[in-house]
């Protein structure tokens, strides 16, 4: 009998492993519950701590920064473009 993949939005990891440390849930016991291997919520565990460092990068806000801008300055353009093209339309 084939088990049909069931698969969670990052969210969805998030929130398990939130109610595994704040509650210290066994894993096996959540595991159970959601009928996960033990190994998957270690997996999203490392993949998580892995990742954390992230969040804390400064760049990483330096760069949204400047493509918040870079944004800006396209969609000004592309304002103005418009106005000529329905200048030149009008003609």
């Amino acid at each position: 009998m084939k088990q049909t993949r069931t698969y969670y939005s990052a969210e969805e990891k998030a929130a398990l492993l939130r109610r595994h440390r704040e509650q210290g849930e066994a894993v096996s016991k959540r595991c159970e519950d959601q009928g996960l291997r033990p190994t998957v919520v270690y997996r999203w565990k490392k993949e998580l701590f892995e990742g954390g460092a992230a969040a804390f990068e400064r760049s990483s806000s330096r760069q949204t920064a400047h493509l918040l801008e870079r944004i800006q300055v396209m969609e000004q353009e592309i304002t103005r473009k418009k106005g000529v093209i329905a200048e030149v339309m009008e003609e």
